[in-house]
């Protein structure tokens, strides 16, 4: 990270977003993970923050109904040509153990002359010295979907390339591990 430019990032502990891992949250040999992990970000000069539990099965527990849980904001875009009467059902985004719950539809008009500064804007290709696997889904606006490249170890090249400068708040990149 340090060698790309990258500034730090975010240490977050998710529950079935990864490969399993024979280090348990909180246990004694996590706990030397995240200080190994720390040092050497204070070594490379990198800013770490971290979450402050584990996901939600420490942020509640079964007794908290999905409703009372904590939630994703997801979206789905659709781009109709105009003027004309829309009435066709909208498709839903991505759900997370099954919960849903509409919060909004917004319909606004698109002027071509305004430029929004959005990846999908931006983004000309994505290239790897690997195959990647459902590529579209690096950039299609839906978080649950996901790309994977065929790795065997060692390092991966993965390129993107922008019409112009582009600062990206965030990436969620997840190494899973053949089982």
């Amino acid at each position: 990270m340090a060698r790309q430019g990258i500034g730090g990032a975010s240490i977050f502990n998710l529950q079935k977003q990864a490969a399993e891992d024979p280090v348990t949250y909180g246990s004694e040999k996590w706990q030397e993970c995240i200080n190994h992990t720390f040092a050497e970000a204070k070594r490379l000069g990198l800013e770490l923050s971290f979450q402050n539990c584990g996901g939600w099965a420490t942020s509640g527990g079964p007794l908290v109904t999905k409703d009372n849980a904590m939630k994703k904001l997801t979206w789905k875009k659709l781009q109709v040509k105009g003027p004309q009467k829309f009435s066709a059902r909208l498709s839903l985004p991505g759900s997370t153990n099954n919960y849903y719950k509409d919060i909004s539809t917004m319909a606004y008009r698109s002027n071509d002359k305004i430029t929004v500064n959005l990846m999908d804007s931006a983004l000309v290709n994505v290239t790897c010295d690997r195959e990647i696997l459902n590529k579209e889904a690096i950039n299609d606006g839906d978080i649950f979907n996901e790309a994977g490249i065929l790795a065997d170890g060692g390092n991966v090249n993965l390129i993107f390339e922008f019409k112009y400068p582009f600062k990206a708040s965030s990436m969620f990149i997840k190494r899973t591990l053949p089982s």
